[in-house]
């Protein structure tokens, strides 16, 4: 993703007490800084799954939905490069929920919108010895600020230095200061990053690539394959994670594919969420008061698709699972997500 430098954008409110037209529940949403620059002007499809509902980010990152069933909503974001799903919960009839979304190469990241809160995308012009300078924005940090490199990599404030494009996230203070939670030293300009799931269309192993959704992926002899031995392996309706670069010709060439399980015709599939109330090693848990049960095959995320083991999951984890019922009713888990205590991923 190509970034350019931004000045300050304020966070939108949280939840504010407004009725929904229709009288369902409202759901506002922005996207953040670095998301809308890299989009670069191109407006991102967002749709509400189950629903006719869809549009389209403004100008300036901007979206709405009224009427939404109180509960739970699945959002879909489209764009070049990227086809992400994210589960947003808390609607309520006759309220007005307001978020932030972060669209990464690694998936997409929903943010209740606080009081506040503030997110900035620039260059650092200065660093000092409990601060930044941030396009002109004073960042000051302290005990609890986490400083990061993109795929979770810990950094500290020595390591950066001017010129470092980074994300700000934190709260805005007296004088125009911000008090920064995170802080994330992005991709260098340049490097366009894309990361998608998604269902195959059609595949061409002559020439090495296949579509996704109608964009094209191409491979080459350092592509990694899992799940599959060659591209011939793959066929259209195979679901696929893709990681790569985004190239000029709005293709991806790809470092990584990743052919996801497809559960058996006329199975039943299920999906849970909650946190974890008991484990039972070396295959077992349970949520929501199900059995969920992990074989060689189950996937284990952690944020921006870090990867996990049974063994990193805990007690009061809020995971969500996809799997399918089993007739001693409980749940071969596919695909074990642990979700961020801030996030809604």
């Amino acid at each position: 993703m190509r970034i350019h430098a931004w000045k300050v954008l304020p966070l939108a409110l949280a939840l504010a007490a407004c009725g929904s037209p229709s009288g369902g529940a409202r759901l506002e949403g922005m996207l953040d800084p670095a998301s809308l620059s890299a989009a670069r002007g191109q407006p991102v499809q967002i749709s509400v799954t189950g629903t006719s509902q869809s549009t389209a980010t403004d100008a300036s990152g901007q979206f709405g939905f009224d009427g939404l069933a109180p509960g739970d909503a699945t959002l879909r974001f489209r764009g070049s490069g990227f086809d992400f799903t994210v589960r947003i919960s808390g609607l309520e009839r006759g309220q007005t929920l307001q978020i932030t979304v972060q669209i990464t190469a690694n998936g997409c990241v929903v943010r209740r919108a606080k009081v506040d809160q503030i997110a900035l995308v620039g260059p650092v012009t200065a660093v000092g010895a409990s601060s930044i300078t941030v396009s002109g924005v004073e960042v000051d940090t302290d005990a609890n600020t986490r400083i990061e490199e993109r795929e979770d990599t810990p950094l500290t404030l020595a390591d950066l230095k001017a010129g470092d494009v980074v994300r700000v996230e934190g709260t805005l203070q007296a004088g125009g200061k911000v008090l920064a939670r995170d802080i994330e030293r992005l991709t260098p300009p340049g490097l366009n990053e894309a990361s998608l799931r998604g269902t195959v269309t059609s595949v061409d192993a002559t020439n090495s690539r296949f579509s996704v959704s109608g964009l094209t992926v191409s491979t080459d002899a350092g592509t990694k394959l899992v799940g599959i031995g060659t591209l011939a392996d793959l066929k259209v309706g195979d679901r696929v994670l893709v990681q790569g670069m985004l190239q000029p010709d709005g293709s991806v060439k790809a470092r990584l594919v990743v052919k996801r399980p497809i559960a058996p015709k006329g199975s039943d599939q299920v999906e849970i969420e909650g946190a974890i109330t008991s484990i039972t090693a070396p295959d077992r848990f349970q949520v929501a008061g199900k059995t969920v049960v992990t074989d060689p095959s189950t996937r284990f995320d952690g944020e921006h698709d870090k990867p996990l083991t049974f063994a990193d999951l805990k007690l009061g984890d809020r995971v969500e699972v996809e799997g399918v019922a089993q007739v001693d009713g409980t749940i071969l888990a596919r695909e074990v997500e642990r979700e961020d205590e801030e996030h809604d991923d």
